[in-house]
């Protein structure tokens, strides 16, 4: 018997947690599980993905935060799929998910906490209200585990660490691109970013620390992706000065190609959870450059596997810009020091395992109960509304 797990995130557009969803799911052993996603919110691009990959995948159309009417229509796929397993990521999933999966007796439910964020003390208000209606919490690395732990104050009982898992073989395979087609200058070192264009990923440090650089050094920056800030630090390029030197991509998909095309990875975030975009870098052998703190530190050692720089401190990043610049062996070494890292200690691969021994575990006390505990508490809760219709759901 397969085991049905029902993966509920917040949302489906181009993200980090989204695309991580996406590749788990994917991934998973079809000979032993059956996935299904849905979002609260409406359709996005990686649902179409999903689907194209022949998973099942519903969007509930909320509309807002206070959209009630998404607790019904997730209360209705749970009756119709009957899953063993509630596996909710992001905030509001697990907040949402931990209500109504435990009003129709899930067997289990899981959550997932993916970043330290440490800008919206709410979040980590509902995660203390609402851990126990959980059986875990899942933290991606050892910093997002201490965060929660200390300000969110979860039990230790109820969290367990599954690290990311980079496809290694995709990005360290990966072919180069073509100079021209990026708009780049073949005799300067490129550096590159990849990721949503937010406050939270700070790149006005990055920018402020490029224009300190001396003029005689050969550089040039790749931002790959988009987002509310892209309008801004394309004004700030121009005033910097550097905007001919900084190359908006927007959004792509070759992400492979384009690591490979580059010289130097930067991430100047003000915080993180388990960044793949540092992790596919370093499959790719990109040498790296971070902000020294939560999420970045547990994959970047300083002098080790990169360099790691103050958050927001454009002094101590242009400093670190300037050494891998100039000095190429450490470049190298630091390059190879992180594909290392990444090849045998976040594989793909083993991540996937560490999902599906977990399922495995937490499930096997519950298949006899199952499917009784979801009808008889659906009778009671829907009693009322015999005619409601999931069609519109897919």
């Amino acid at each position: 018997m397969r085991i049905r797990i029902l993966i509920l995130i917040t949302d489906l557009q181009i993200g980090g947690t989204p695309l991580a969803v996406k590749r788990l799911a994917c991934g998973l052993d079809r000979d032993k599980f059956d996935v299904h996603v849905a979002s609260l919110a409406p359709v996005g691009p990686v649902a179409q993905e999903l689907r194209q990959n022949a998973i099942p995948t519903y969007a509930l159309g909320a509309r807002g935060i206070w959209d009630l009417q998404v607790l019904l229509r997730l209360a209705a796929l749970i009756i119709k799929l009957r899953p063993q397993i509630l596996h909710c990521f992001l905030v509001h999933a697990n907040f949402i998910g931990r209500i109504v999966g435990n009003l129709l007796q899930v067997p289990c439910i899981i959550a997932s906490i993916r970043t330290a964020e440490q800008g919206k003390n709410w979040h980590l208000i509902l995660e203390n209200l609402t851990c126990r209606l959980s059986r875990l919490t899942l933290c991606n690395s050892r910093s997002v585990y201490q965060h929660v732990l200390r300000c969110s104050h979860v039990p230790a009982s109820h969290l367990r660490v599954i690290p990311n898992g980079v496809d290694y073989d995709s990005f360290a395979g990966a072919n180069q691109l073509q100079l021209k087609d990026l708009w780049l200058n073949p005799g300067r070192q490129t550096f590159i970013f990849v990721g949503r264009l937010d406050p939270v990923k700070s790149l006005d440090t990055l920018l402020f620390a490029l224009s300190k650089l001396s003029p005689d050094q050969k550089w040039q920056l790749l931002i790959v992706g988009d987002g509310p800030e892209r309008p801004r630090l394309e004004d700030l390029a121009d005033k910097l000065s550097i905007r001919e030197r900084v190359i908006f991509l927007g959004f792509r998909r070759d992400i492979e190609r384009l690591l490979k095309t580059a010289d130097i990875y930067v991430q100047p975030s003000l915080w993180e959870g388990c960044s793949m975009s540092v992790l596919e870098a370093m499959a790719a052998g990109l040498p790296i450059i971070a902000s020294r703190t939560v999420g970045l530190v547990d994959l970047v050692e300083d002098g080790k596997t990169g360099l790691l720089a103050g958050p927001s401190d454009v002094n101590s990043w242009s400093k670190m810009l300037s050494i891998l610049l100039n000095d190429s062996l450490l470049a190298q070494k630091l390059a190879q020091a992180g594909q290392k890292v990444a090849c045998q200690s976040h594989s793909f691969n083993q991540m996937v395992r560490q999902y599906e021994n977990l399922y495995l575990h937490l499930t096997r006390p519950y298949f006899i109960l199952a499917e009784q505990n979801i009808l008889t508490r659906a009778s009671l809760i829907l009693r009322k509304r015999k005619d409601f219709n999931l069609d519109h759901l897919k």
